[in-house]
């Protein structure tokens, strides 16, 4: 059997090689944190906004793709609005005969209030002569009923003229409900996001309710992490944090803690722990700054991973690489 043995030149080398490496590495670890500031992995999450048509009705356009960055009252979907288009031609025309019949309405009531008047009158001096003898009382007793004729016309008009104020009201609600529809047709982010999945295509028909687009909202981004009892203890709401992604570990994120969770759980299998031991864990949302995300939406992407870096103590300076002087 042949042995190879290492001559002292290349045990040499080995061992110089080693301790470069040794000191790159002692001058590139990450310094050791203070007592009030804790750490943990997690991956960047955000909430997701559905585009859903508010109305039944076919697709026209589709104004935005995947992957497309979207502002707040940005058009992303257009509805085919030409049936309903149609709907409140109709329904205008509707509404103009019925404000017309309110006018006519009106002129007749307006008619049969004078011949009422007109017809009291009558009877007045009709009583007055058939009192004194002057008038035969067949004639007191026409003028009785001509005015009652003509209080009844009357009372039938104005019911008549409430009626058609209805109608006018039915047909201002109908050409208002149209109108709501054709608006509801033209769909627009609600925030400032993201496209994340395109759900439907020009010439689909979509029913109430149905989506169109999803939107992830980048104006409430958040790193999830969990952590055991005895951190979470020391954790209040409100509390100041950093956020250090894999993809940028130089630039710390400013964030906050908006969620604790009340109960423990177990610890999701993406998860990585500080111990095996630590299988319930409570939940901890770091939502990442909106005046510092709105600034850096390029940069933050859903499913990042990173580092939550929590201060427990607010009199607890933040260390240099994470953005302390």
């Amino acid at each position: 059997m042949t042995k190879t043995l290492i001559g002292p030149q290349a045990v040499g080398a080995i061992i110089i090689l080693g301790s470069v490496l040794g000191i790159v590495w002692w001058k590139g670890r990450p310094a050791p944190l203070p007592d009030g500031i804790i750490a943990s992995n997690g991956r960047i999450e955000a909430e997701l906004v559905d585009i859903a048509a508010g109305s039944p009705g076919r697709v026209k356009q589709m104004l935005a793709r995947e992957g497309d960055a979207v502002e707040p009252g940005q058009v992303l979907v257009r509805m085919d609005e030409a049936e309903l288009e149609a709907g409140l031609a109709k329904a205008r025309a509707d509404l103009a005969r019925a404000e017309l019949s309110v006018s006519q309405a009106d002129v007749e009531t307006i008619q049969l209030e004078s011949d009422l008047k007109l017809a009291q009158q009558d009877l007045t001096r009709a009583v007055a002569l058939a009192e004194k003898g002057s008038l035969p009382q067949r004639i007191s007793d026409q003028r009785q009923n001509a005015q009652e004729a003509a209080g009844a016309r009357l009372t039938a008009a104005r019911k008549n003229r409430q009626a058609q104020g209805y109608l006018v009201q039915a047909a201002r609600a109908e050409m208002e409900r149209i109108q709501a529809r054709i608006r509801d047709g033209t769909l627009s982010s609600p925030v400032r996001g993201r496209v994340l999945y395109r759900l439907a295509q020009p010439g689909e028909v979509l029913a109430a309710g149905g989506k169109a687009l999803t939107v992830v909202n980048l104006e409430q981004i958040y790193l999830e992490v969990f952590l055991p009892a005895p951190q979470v203890g020391r954790i209040a709401l409100g509390a100041e944090a950093r956020i250090l992604l894999d993809t940028d570990p130089g630039s710390p994120m400013p964030a906050t803690i908006t969620f604790i969770s009340p109960s423990a759980q177990f610890t999701p299998k993406y998860v990585e722990t500080a111990s095996e031991r630590d299988k319930l864990m409570f939940r901890v949302k770091a939502e990442v700054s909106q005046a510092y995300a709105a600034g850096h939406l390029d940069r933050i992407r859903p499913g990042v991973r990173g580092l939550a870096y929590i201060r427990l103590d607010s009199s607890q300076a933040w260390p240099a690489q994470l953005g302390g002087r």
